[in-house]
């Protein structure tokens, strides 16, 4: 969570921080047993945040060294989202489960444009 938390409130753009917290799911889930701060800003940050992110996490009281990962707690956590794609690149990303039933897709009778509804209401725009 805080790795999550530096990237939601860093200034990088809005595809770098969605690449970032796919770097971070992927690392969580990779079959590396352990995972560090420096590895993880080393290979998926921009130089210019790496140092800035490393002292956020030494402020946060997480070791600097490679830490065991927890990986039942991140099963449940983590499980691989849905992407739904579009012609003009909007991409949709949803939990992963029962999307059926918060969400209905169809397209127009001309094929021209692809209605979305989603029951719920906008909580966040990022």
């Amino acid at each position: 969570m805080r790795t999550r938390n530096f990237i939601d409130n860093s200034d990088l753009s809005d595809d770098a921080k969605l690449d970032a917290h796919e770097a971070l799911r992927v690392t969580l889930k990779s079959a590396e047993a352990t995972i560090s701060v420096n590895n993880f800003a080393q290979n998926h940050l921009p130089q210019e945040k790496r140092t800035t992110y490393t002292e956020f996490m030494v402020e946060k009281d997480f070791p600097q060294n490679a830490v065991s990962k927890d990986i039942e707690y991140i099963k449940t956590r983590l499980r691989k989202r849905r992407s739904y794609g579009f012609s003009n690149g909007v991409v949709i990303l949803t939990p992963p489960e029962h999307t059926q039933d918060y969400m209905e897709i169809a397209p127009t009778e001309d094929g021209e444009y692809t209605v979305v509804l989603i029951k719920g209401q906008l909580q966040q725009q990022k």
